[in-house]
């Protein structure tokens, strides 16, 4: 009776309670200096109320005390740490969101593929993680790498575009075994298959059926701008 008199027990539970609160509040990621801190005042207290190493009762409830006020601090700024990054998430992916859309008006899917998929990848992923309150730093991360993929997807495809319009020839001899799509897909016409019909189009006149082509054959190759004033 005497031993458990010289122990503060209700204050040392409270202690412990509310550090494995902050601990669930994921305080171990967000504020581990205080984590520190209150993990080592546990660790006085747990040698100090043994019966080699006791600590005064003054003492022990001073470091309870201590451990409770050091895990209500974590608990209420780790609650406004949350918040304040998943709104910075939140607001990175719809960001993202937006430049990747206006990327493919810029046709980054075809000409700035790696950019394009990057930030497609980068809202996946920060999605996911942001969806664990103690993983919201890596999410942030994640929506940051994505909302610069996308950005950079539609400068590199203007670009790309840009160059291709200054490259682009207005005629193509036809060689054996070419065909439309593999003429559309050859650098530096158009970069992709899809742009055959364009081809086609442009060149009714002397393209019965766009399945054949003959060597020797002049083909006019429209550009961009062209197809485009007339869409």
């Amino acid at each position: 009776m005497t031993s458990c008199a010289r122990i503060p027990v209700q204050e040392i539970q409270d202690a412990r309670d509310l550090f494995e609160a902050a601990k669930s509040s994921c305080a171990r990621v967000y504020m581990t200096q205080e984590m520190k801190q209150a993990q080592s005042r546990l660790g006085q207290i747990d040698r100090g109320t043994r019966k080699k190493t006791r600590l005064p009762k003054k003492k022990l409830r001073k470091l309870a005390l201590e451990v409770q006020d050091l895990s209500k601090k974590m608990v209420n700024e780790t609650a406004r740490i949350k918040t304040r990054l998943y709104k910075k998430i939140q607001q990175n992916i719809l960001l993202a969101i937006k430049n990747i859309h206006e990327g493919e008006k810029a046709e980054a899917n075809r000409y700035a593929r790696k950019e394009y998929r990057e930030a497609i990848a980068g809202v996946r992923k920060a999605r996911k993680l942001s969806q664990e309150e103690c993983r919201y730093t890596e999410a942030l991360k994640e929506s940051e790498s994505a909302l610069e993929y996308a950005k950079e997807s539609i400068t590199k495809a203007r670009a790309f575009k840009k160059e291709l319009e200054k490259k682009l020839p207005h005629y193509h001899i036809v060689r054996k075994g070419e065909t439309l799509k593999s003429i559309a897909k050859s650098e530096p016409v158009y970069g992709d298959e899809s742009f055959w019909e364009i081809i086609y189009k442009a060149n009714r006149d002397q393209i019965r059926n766009p399945d054949v082509l003959y060597p020797g054959q002049q083909i006019y190759l429209p550009s961009r701008k062209e197809f485009s004033r007339s869409h």
